[in-house]
């Protein structure tokens, strides 16, 4: 699927609220070059009910340009899990659009998926955040499958530039653009408590504490912690009269039992549970509140740059950078959850200054509008 034309299709693919989040500036970005015709493949959870629908953000944000893909799910069959989408559509959307260069980003599954489908069918693929490290789950596995399928990489640390060059790729296609949480972070539109409340009907006259739990890679860990850790919200509820904002998991095998223990509590007072705030109103809601807590990368990224406290649970983001003096890590013991839990919402908050003007999004648009087309998949091995 190479092609000579001069104007150079760029599609940018996004599974989950997590990457459109991030990547929306860079969309915006490329779509403003002429020489591009940047279009958007939305899929994954964006288009399921049961994870709030986030392809309703996408449609206020961008008229035109989009690609709704419809096939990919997750089937549940005896506590298995099968992960299938139609090929044949993807591929006719693929020979329609003829893409130059697919990006995307992350880890997830889904995008391990495509990449692989778009990596069989010669489309070279642009990668962001490659290199990074999350050991306590099996997101490493992804990730690093999506940077060996992938021609150009963008990543956000001189760390995870290193672990790039590890997996023996070439120095001349990694670029370190910086942290694009940071980014997303600094240009947000943010909404205050008063509109929040209207539009959600949460309450902030309690101390609040944002909390998600995605599903742990040991299913057995998984099911016995998952109704210990929501037995611990009801306690924290009752000892120190906070209210808990619930968002759902992901849909990483074993988030229905997350799902099904969020059920049993939702009916508390003191409880909100909101399927999906959307990145936008999700920072502002973590803006508001006292601390965030759980497993979700949100708890490292997001509370650092927000300059707020984060009580992380587990090793699910272990190895992951940016930790600072307003983070606690507790184990999944009940006993240690509860002291820090303790601790945390007593200290007081270390308030730290981030500066940048130069944004990864322009970095990754500035990189891509210099790339020498067609862009070449075959590539060496680099050993050091």
């Amino acid at each position: 699927m190479i092609s000579l034309r001069s104007k150079k299709n760029i599609l940018i693919i996004s599974t989950a609220r997590s990457d459109f989040g991030l990547m929306k500036n860079v969309i915006y970005g490329l779509q403003k070059i002429k020489k591009f015709n940047t279009k958007l493949l939305v899929t994954g959870n964006h288009l399921l009910s049961s994870y709030g629908n986030t392809q309703n953000e996408i449609k206020k944000l961008f008229k035109k340009n989009v690609i709704y893909l419809k096939t990919i799910n997750i089937l549940k069959k005896k506590d298995k899990y099968k992960f299938n989408f139609n090929s044949k559509e993807l591929l006719n959307i693929l020979k329609q659009e003829k893409p130059d260069l697919c990006l995307l980003m992350g880890d997830r599954y889904e995008i391990m998926l495509l990449s692989s489908f778009i990596s069989i069918n010669e489309i070279p693929i642009g990668h962001v955040s490659g290199g990074d490290i999350t050991s306590g789950s099996i997101d490493d596995n992804y990730r690093h499958a999506i940077t060996k399928l992938s021609s150009i990489h963008f990543a956000e640390s001189n760390k995870s530039v290193k672990v790039i060059k590890q997996l023996g790729e070439n120095k001349k296609n990694i670029y370190n653009v910086g942290s694009i949480s940071l980014e997303a972070i600094k240009k947000n539109n943010y909404i205050d408590k008063n509109q929040i409340k209207k539009k959600y009907d949460l309450d902030f006259k309690n101390k609040t504490i944002l909390f998600t739990l995605h599903p742990l890679s040991n299913q057995n860990l998984n099911n016995n912690f998952c109704k210990k850790i929501f037995k611990l919200i009801k306690y924290f509820i009752k000892k120190f009269n906070v209210n808990f904002i619930i968002t759902y998991p992901n849909s990483d095998p074993g988030n229905h039992i997350i799902i099904k223990e969020i059920k049993k509590i939702r009916n508390n007072k003191n409880i909100f549970v909101i399927k999906s705030f959307g990145i936008s109103d999700y920072l502002s809601i973590l803006k508001c509140s006292e601390f965030i807590m759980g497993n979700s990368s949100s708890c490292v990224f997001d509370s650092f740059f927000l300059n707020k406290k984060s009580l992380i649970i587990g090793d699910r983001q272990k190895g992951r950078g940016y930790l600072s003096a307003n983070m606690i890590q507790a184990t999944y013991s009940t006993s240690n959850i509860r002291k820090n839990f303790s601790i945390i919402l007593k200290r007081k908050t270390r308030i730290k200054k981030f500066k940048t003007n130069d944004y990864p999004s322009d970095k990754i648009v500035k990189v891509i509008k210099k790339l020498k087309f067609p862009i070449l998949r075959s590539k060496n091995f680099v050993i050091k």
